[in-house]
């Protein structure tokens, strides 16, 4: 908990995880995931304008099955956190998570096996503000508690013919 991460505007700008992860935040102690640009939080990098404008990076990156990560913030990132199960049946449980000006919030990406193994991603308390698009991606499973998406130009756009469940 208290970890600032910045990225810079950049394609391969992520943290790619393919293990389990171990996720020691808290409610007052979130891990925050942002752009090089914002001043409002942790340390000022060099080149750094402190004000964003523009998406950074592209968050966390998931290719493991049964992690679960709660008190996490991101903002201004290109895609804030991706998940693909591998072609196996996964899930990954998020709670108590913030997406502020993000332009993909979350994003499940998966082999054309979507009745038998699909990317299932499952939220319990999550706020979105200023998204483009809230849930992107290819036969991925969303499922939502105390969910609040506010001033986002799309829900839901799925880049399969395969229908999403949500």
């Amino acid at each position: 908990g208290g970890t600032v991460v910045k990225f810079t505007n950049s394609a391969t700008a992520k943290l790619n995880i393919s293990g389990p992860i171990s996720c020691q935040t808290g409610p007052f102690r979130p891990a925050v995931f942002t752009s090089k640009d914002d001043a409002s939080i942790g340390e000022s990098i060099a080149g750094s304008t402190g004000t964003p404008t523009n998406y950074s990076g592209f968050g966390i990156e998931i290719t493991s099955s049964g992690n679960s990560l709660a008190n996490l913030r991101f903002s201004y990132l290109q895609e804030a956190l991706r998940y693909d199960s591998g072609g196996t049946a996964g899930q990954l449980d998020l709670a108590h998570v913030q997406f502020v000006k993000c332009r993909f919030p979350l994003k499940a990406e998966q082999p054309a096996c979507f009745t038998s193994c699909g990317a299932t991603i499952e939220l319990d308390n999550a706020l979105a503000y200023g998204c483009d698009v809230f849930f992107q991606g290819d036969y991925g499973i969303l499922r939502a508690r105390h969910l609040t998406v506010n001033s986002a130009t799309r829900w839901v756009w799925m880049t399969a013919t395969t229908p999403v469940c949500i």
